[in-house]
């Protein structure tokens, strides 16, 4: 469905303006393109109803500009960046810590001492807040991980590579990715779509002709908004979001029926949206099948293992997160995105 060839744009290089561009001001131009956002951030409908356990708000955190750009589609680069609220972190490493307890009681045992991937190197690093997104939230967020990409003609997919392993096995490298666990209280592997409530997605384009950026998406899932998981047991997060609205006025003619094929609910439809994916399992696959064989990092491997004794039955590893356009022409799609305010 996606486009998966890694960004060589303005970001990654950073010297295609001939070195114009410092990293200084691609942080400047970054932290008004989310302030930005910050700002606009509203609710403009619902999503498709009929997708969703229950159906959350149809979000937007695009200005429109009062002067239009021009650009080419294939000129962009997609930052996507997928947050956690700290309540996980703390999470885990309580429960690491009575399971610790219990294997202490037995003297026989031998008991690695558990450290969290996000160490506290980790936060003090890039993880911790502050963020470019909404540095002053109430809620503290840790960025877990980033990548960006270029988009296809249908939507963009930022996905963990697959492990340079022998065979037709596929699985995914586990540098490359990061545990998500479905807080699963029976020990079944599976409970409902809360497990997307920690998280929070967001989706930032920057045109390589001049560094501008744009944010374009912004799910945040908390109080039953945001992600709801696809299908009911697919482990994938879904929802719409609107990016560049119609100005147009909304007329009763343009609403669907919900038993339709057509893409998106007549919200989605009036404007240019997408509908974003969290992956986080491979679904009836165990977390060993779908990670490559220890041995590459020890570290990442400690880390891994950690995380398995924490959550093995409700242990996913994240594979992707994606938009898709409700247009698939690139013309029409940059556009529509050259309305919009670029910083």
């Amino acid at each position: 469905m996606c486009a998966r060839s890694l960004c060589q744009g303005v970001l990654a290089t950073c010297t295609n303006l001939g070195n114009t561009l410092s990293f200084r001001l691609l942080f400047q131009r970054r932290m008004r393109a989310a302030a930005s956002a910050q700002a606009a951030r509203r609710v403009l409908g619902e999503c498709l109803p009929d997708v969703h356990v229950t159906v959350p708000d149809l979000y937007c955190c695009t200005t429109k500009a009062l002067v239009p750009s021009s650009f080419k589609y294939e000129d962009l680069s997609f930052t996507f960046e997928l947050y956690q609220q700290d309540s996980e972190r703390q999470h885990r490493i309580s429960c690491m810590e009575d399971w610790n307890k219990d294997f202490r009681e037995n003297e026989d045992e031998e008991v690695e001492e558990y450290e969290d991937y996000l160490s506290p190197t980790v936060l003090s690093n890039y993880a911790a807040p502050p963020h470019y997104v909404n540095p002053d939230a109430n809620f503290k967020e840790n960025l877990i991980w980033c990548s960006t990409v270029r988009g296809g003609p249908e939507g963009v997919c930022a996905a963990a590579p697959d492990a340079a392993e022998p065979g037709p096995t596929k699985r995914i490298a586990r540098r490359t990715s990061v545990a998500i666990e479905t807080h699963d209280p029976w020990g079944h592997g599976y409970s409902s779509c809360d497990w997307c409530r920690p998280y929070r997605m967001v989706v930032t384009v920057t045109r390589d002709t001049d560094g501008k950026m744009c944010q374009i998406v912004d799910v945040v899932c908390r109080d039953g908004e945001g992600f709801q998981e696809l299908g009911g047991a697919s482990m994938t997060g879904c929802v719409g979001f609107m990016v560049v609205p119609d100005d147009g006025e909304k007329d009763d003619d343009d609403e669907l029926d919900n038993d339709s094929e057509d893409w998106g609910s007549s919200d989605e439809d009036r404007g240019l949206s997408v509908c974003c994916f969290l992956g986080s399992n491979q679904h009836n696959k165990s977390i060993e099948q779908q990670l490559e064989e220890p041995g590459r990092d020890e570290k990442v491997d400690k880390a891994w293992d950690g995380m398995m004794n924490v959550a093995y039955e409700s242990l996913g590893a994240l594979f992707e997160l994606s938009i898709k356009w409700n247009n698939t022409d690139p013309l029409q799609i940059a556009e529509a995105l050259g309305t919009l305010e670029w910083y």
